[in-house]
């Protein structure tokens, strides 16, 4: 595992790769599968019979959004056992997507939002501050 320092030297800081312990590494996109497509929500309602998926609406034109995906980006490195998929959904440029989402699982457009699927239907949805990968989780 690959832990981050930095090391001030006169006026620059350095970003030293260490074996000692600190920061676990940053989430990437990588870890989010990009949600683009109408078709992806049967893949979702299937996949969601045998394993939780997770879908994240982001907005990237919205601070309060940035925020939520920070937050949820922390979350994800200290993730628990629960075996889950999570989505991303960049809703400004997929807004077909997230009305879609909105109507076929019942829930009111909002931005950011996360929702818990299983068994073809949401279990949790939340929205603004209260986007939570561990309540969605638990649901």
């Amino acid at each position: 595992m690959m832990h981050y320092y930095c090391h001030k030297d006169k006026s620059y800081i350095f970003l030293i790769l260490s074996c000692a312990p600190a920061a676990l590494p940053l989430p990437t996109m990588a870890d989010y599968i990009t949600l683009d497509k109408l078709e992806q929500l049967n893949e979702i309602d299937e996949l969601s019979k045998t394993k939780l998926q997770i879908i994240f609406k982001h907005s990237t034109r919205c601070s309060v959004s940035s925020m939520a995906k920070r937050g949820l980006d922390g979350e994800l490195r200290q993730a628990s056992a629960t075996p889950f998929d999570i989505y991303y959904l960049d809703l400004i440029a997929h807004r077909e997507v997230s009305n879609a989402i909105a109507s076929r699982y019942g829930v009111q457009h909002e931005s950011p939002q996360i929702l818990a699927i299983k068994d073809g239907r949401s279990i949790f949805d939340a929205s603004h501050s209260d986007v939570s990968l561990e309540d969605a989780l638990s649901a």
